[in-house]
């Protein structure tokens, strides 16, 4: 069943939460492989659809004939694709993919800067059975699917938390310690990341607005770079009169942006 399925992926990701005992253990490898991975849950999957009839192990054969073999032209951590001074979301990329049945992915990553939150599939992939687990620097993910597929582009995002004591951009690396394919070892072709964390502000900042000159609205960003602040955002003209008040309030540290309809205060003009 595909519960199965869902069964060895938690193993496999967290083996000590997950424990299967001796007789699982045996029988969980229908690969044949000589251990138990994600690839295996993928099997079943795809036996509990019908697109395969029997498993390997019952055939004696490492791979089935009917399942083509994985290639790759790169498997990667991408670079940022959201930040914020309280996370940093990071995508897995895979150029070339084909016939990807499962994955297993190991990465390392300063558990004093970073704590994972959330993993997410792409949307190509949303369909496939997914189980994950982080502990004090490693992150382990499971994925399986029930039919093998071509894939081009994002494979899934991992959002982190950026620890709080983080000032300024800190530079810091997410790397591959395991990835696995259909129980092929890509491990060595991997690339890893240096990623660019913007931590909370050093200082406090007021960017040029923008555009300016502007119609009918411009954008405004500053920085805050201590909690409980109290905020003043005024726009005066040439001759220094006050036009109008854009921020009067507490504010905590952050990056922040208002934009200005160039009226005043009465919303005139």
């Amino acid at each position: 069943q595909a519960f199965d399925a869902t069964v060895i992926l938690q193993y496999v990701v967290d083996p000590g939460t997950y424990p299967l005992d001796a007789i699982q253990q045996k029988v969980a490898d229908v690969s044949a492989a000589g251990g138990i991975t994600s690839f295996d849950a993928s099997l079943i999957l795809q036996y509990v659809v019908g697109n395969i009839l029997n498993f390997p192990s019952e055939l004696g054969k490492n791979i089935p004939s009917t399942l083509p073999r994985v290639s790759a032209s790169a498997v990667e951590l991408g670079n940022p694709v959201t930040t914020t001074i309280s996370s940093v979301t990071v995508p897995i990329r895979v150029s070339g993919l084909h016939n990807l049945a499962s994955v297993d992915i190991g990465l390392k990553y300063d558990a004093k800067l970073l704590t994972p939150k959330e993993v997410k599939l792409a949307s190509g992939v949303s369909t496939m059975l997914m189980q994950n687990k982080f502990n004090n620097g490693s992150l382990t993910i499971g994925i399986a699917s029930d039919k093998v597929t071509d894939i081009e582009g994002d494979l899934l995002f991992i959002t982190f938390d950026i620890a709080s004591n983080v000032r300024g951009t800190v530079n810091s690396q997410i790397s591959f310690s395991k990835l696995s394919i259909n129980e092929v070892d890509l491990s060595s072709s991997a690339i890893n990341r240096d990623i660019s964390i913007n931590g909370k502000p050093t200082e406090f900042v007021l960017d040029q607005n923008y555009p300016n000159p502007f119609n009918p609205t411009t954008t405004i960003r500053y920085q805050i770079p201590e909690d409980a602040s109290q905020i003043t955002l005024r726009v005066y003209n040439a001759i220094g009169e006050l036009v109008s008040t854009l921020v009067d309030q507490t504010q905590s540290t952050g990056d922040y942006q208002v934009e200005w309809n160039g009226t005043n205060n009465l919303g005139v003009p």
